[in-house]
């Protein structure tokens, strides 16, 4: 059977990858057209549509980023609750003898 262990640590790392991310997908941009020497046809075509949808697609990734921010704030503050409840468990299998 395996064995699953819970650690405030993961929600941590789990977060700071939700902020990583999140700064991307914040920040991304579309895609220049071409490379190099310039455009082909169907970088051409590529860049005519996606300037098209440019002004409905670019409001979504700071939402998103966003979203991912939050999301990371909320693992924050379940590591340190989880944290908390950890220390608290402790203390009481301590005074009970237990521990």
């Amino acid at each position: 059977m395996t064995q699953m262990r819970f650690e405030p640590g993961s929600w941590e790392r789990s977060a700071a990858a939700f902020d990583e991310v999140s700064s991307a997908v914040s920040g991304a941009k579309p895609p220049a057209a071409g490379a190099g020497g310039g455009p082909t046809s169907t970088d051409a075509a590529v860049a005519t549509v996606l300037s098209q949808l440019d002004g409905v697609v670019q409001p979504v990734f700071p939402g998103l980023g966003g979203g991912l921010s939050a999301d990371a704030e909320i693992m924050r503050s379940t590591a340190q609750a989880y944290s908390r409840t950890e220390e608290q468990n402790q203390d009481a299998g301590t005074t009970a003898g237990v521990v």
